[in-house]
């Protein structure tokens, strides 16, 4: 019953949605594992299916399914390695699978497709080079797939996602809308994120978000996602949104002027409220994996936001993508305070040089967007070289033209806050401007800041702010000097208090380097 489902749904997605017809006969990966049906299988659930490696050229076309699901375990009982690779382009033990893998065999047996992509049996697990090629290869693979199946109702490969699955609501009650259209009434809201560590990969977010055909396993019911509709094994059904295609992103931008609505703002709404905020709690087996594991996601988004993606931040709206802030555990599927790691994999600057969930206050982004844009102008990164996922490949400095202060940190009697405390200037000795502050009026400017490390904030007294509008801007420390100009290091973001802020600290600028 469940199976006939689910093919009812891709024949009809195969015969009334022309973009997904592209899908019929994909180029396969490198290698994938081809399955045929022994004699005994027929008409029989107790299957045995002959299986072996295939190596193609990158140029054969079939059908094929990515199977996208967690590991569970560090080690897997059975790895496509460099000592086994001939022995399994010939055949590999069907028995010797775990469940998980042994369910997917079985689904793509009852579909009638004979390949299928399974990390640990389609990645040289022991050879760097090879396994780094199919890492990139792999938002291509999961994207072009005919078919993505992904288990989130298990925590292990050792379990199966096929078992029968808790079926305690009611079937919901559809009312009719209009002529085309109808009205869902249920009495829960459907399982559309996991719970638990289950769906916490960060690869998973990709493996979801990426293909244009995607069955994805809950505990409580299965769902069918293609280009044109999602469906629900409880009945239920809408029309599927898309990378190309933002959802529920405009009416994060409230605008009181009359120009007209920015369709890039849509795409970036989509970036910073819903895709990170989404990838970013989740967890990583490497650490080194943080950008490739979204990298896919910045590829199908780039034609739309526009510039170059540069360790996680979007050039073309380079002010605003600095000034991410720790979310320190607060996130709802996994609490994970900020860490930074001992190896350093990215700039300061940049999210990716930290562990943990960020996020960005998107809504605010109208009220600190003056002098934003000419500061953006000042911030240079034209030297910096990028890969496809945004992984920087020489050295990670980018130069800044912004106000820069002096100032320490203080807790307010009866509040647990950090607020900076303007003390001087970067250049207050030469300064002759009439309209700069005093020392008094200095003593009386707050911000009130936020470091990324919680626990580094009694290691750091005084530190200095770094604006990158008239309201907010970046904690910094300094670390050097190159070129005449100090080079600083990011700690954190601040937001300045308007009635207790002079308005003469916003000017002038002076050049620095971010590292």
């Amino acid at each position: 019953m469940a199976l006939a489902k689910i093919r009812n749904w891709m024949t009809s997605c195969s015969q009334e949605h022309a973009s997904c017809n592209s899908l019929k006969n994909p180029i396969l990966p490198r290698f994938v594992v081809q399955l045929r049906s022994s004699p005994s299988d027929q008409g029989n659930d107790n299957l045995n299916p002959i299986l072996r490696i295939t190596e193609s050229e990158l140029s054969e076309k079939a059908p094929y399914i990515a199977f996208s699901y967690p590991w569970g375990v560090r080690k897997q009982p059975v790895q496509l390695m460099k000592n086994n690779i001939n022995e399994m382009k010939h055949f590999i033990n069907y028995k010797s699978l775990p469940r998980a893998i042994k369910d997917i065999i079985r689904l793509s047996q009852k579909f009638e497709i004979n390949y299928i992509w399974i990390d640990v049996l389609c990645i040289v697990q022991d050879d760097p080079k090879v396994k780094k090629e199919q890492i990139h290869r792999m938002k291509n693979i999961f994207e072009n797939s005919s078919l993505t199946v992904q288990a989130l109702n298990i925590k292990s490969v050792h379990e199966s996602f096929l078992l029968p699955r808790n079926h305690h609501v009611h079937e919901p009650l559809k009312l009719k809308y209009n002529e085309n259209n109808h009205i869902y009434l249920r009495d829960f809201k459907p399982q559309t994120a996991p719970t638990d560590s289950t769906g916490n990969r960060a690869w998973m977010y990709e493996e979801a978000v990426l293909p244009s055909r995607l069955l994805v396993y809950y505990r409580d019911q299965f769902t069918f996602r293609c280009g044109g509709q999602t469906q629900y094994e409880d009945g239920c059904q809408h029309e599927s949104f898309s990378l190309s295609n933002p959802s529920d992103s405009r009416p994060l931008i409230i605008s009181k002027s009359p120009a007209p609505p920015d369709g890039r703002l849509d795409y970036l709404a989509d970036w910073y409220k819903n895709i990170l905020a989404s990838y970013m709690p989740r967890l990583l087996t490497d650490p080194h994996d943080r950008l490739p594991a979204i990298g896919g996601v910045a590829q199908k988004v780039k034609p739309y936001i526009g510039g170059r993606y540069i360790a996680g931040i979007w050039e073309s709206d380079l002010s605003w993508g600095l000034l991410w802030e720790s979310d320190n555990g607060k996130a709802k599927s996994v609490s994970r305070k900020m860490e930074r790691p001992i190896e350093r994999r990215a700039p300061s600057w940049s999210w990716a040089s930290v562990d943990g969930s960020v996020r960005y206050e998107f809504f605010k982004r109208e009220k600190h967007m003056t002098g934003m844009e000419e500061i953006s102008r000042s911030i240079s990164m034209d030297s910096i070289q990028v890969d496809d996922d945004g992984d920087i490949l020489n050295y990670k400095i980018l130069s800044v033209s912004a106000r820069i202060f002096y100032a320490y940190f203080q807790i307010i009697e009866n509040s647990r806050r950090r607020f900076l405390v303007a003390r001087r200037t970067f250049d207050s000795a030469k300064n002759e401007r009439s309209d700069f502050p005093t020392q008094e009026e200095l003593n009386s400017s707050y911000a009130r800041a936020k470091l990324d490390i919680t626990d580094e904030e009694c290691q750091h007294i005084w530190v200095w702010g770094l604006l990158l509008s008239h309201s907010v801007g970046l904690v910094v420390e300094p670390v050097g000097w190159r070129e005449g100009k100090r080079v600083f290091k990011r700690l954190g973001v601040f937001n300045v208090i308007e009635k207790f802020w002079h308005s003469g600290l916003n000017e002038p600028r002076q050049g620095a380097f971010l590292v």
